[in-house]
């Protein structure tokens, strides 16, 4: 992402290839997927559960295929939905200032200053199934939310990474 931000002449991603076709699960529904495998280790590590070796295995397994998942979401939004370099650059900045410690605000009027927080509980924990479904289609329709969030879950699945 480095090279992205600072180079001298920066002409954004290009997609060489036409875009794939649609998938069942698309990238909200993928994010969804990756916060539950991120909760999940959140779990384990909160409770400071003691693993055996093949449950140990398992989670850096994890924590590698979520981290994987998340780059490619990033990757695939910057090539197929977020054009031009000046705003692949925004949406790469806005998503790494996006931080746990911000200043939650109450509605998602205000997109760059609502909290990761705020957003997982908005689109992602609704107990009801077809809620949460429409919450999801409305993420997947918002791409510099999805890549904020996206790169959000990059950076606390290298944080997982380097204390796994």
């Amino acid at each position: 992402m480095m090279g992205y931000l600072f180079p001298d002449r920066f002409p954004g991603i290009k997609a060489i290839n036409p875009h794939p076709v649609e998938r069942k699960i698309n990238g909200a529904y993928r994010l969804y997927q990756i916060f539950k495998g991120m909760e999940l280790i959140r779990i384990i590590r909160e409770h400071k559960i003691e693993l055996p070796s093949a449950g140990r295995r398992l989670l850096h397994g994890l924590v590698d295929a979520l981290f994987n998942e998340t780059r490619d979401i990033i990757l695939h939004l910057l090539m197929y939905h977020i054009h031009g370099a000046e705003t692949q650059r925004e949406a790469i900045f806005q998503g790494l200032l996006f931080s746990r410690m911000q200043e939650p605000s109450t509605t998602l009027s205000d997109k760059d200053k609502v909290s990761f927080e705020h957003l997982t509980k908005h689109y992602f924990l609704h107990s009801d199934s077809h809620t949460r479904h429409h919450h999801l289609d409305l993420l997947y329709k918002d791409k510099m939310i999805m890549c904020k969030m996206a790169i959000q879950m990059l950076k606390e699945t290298i944080a997982f990474r380097l204390t796994c």
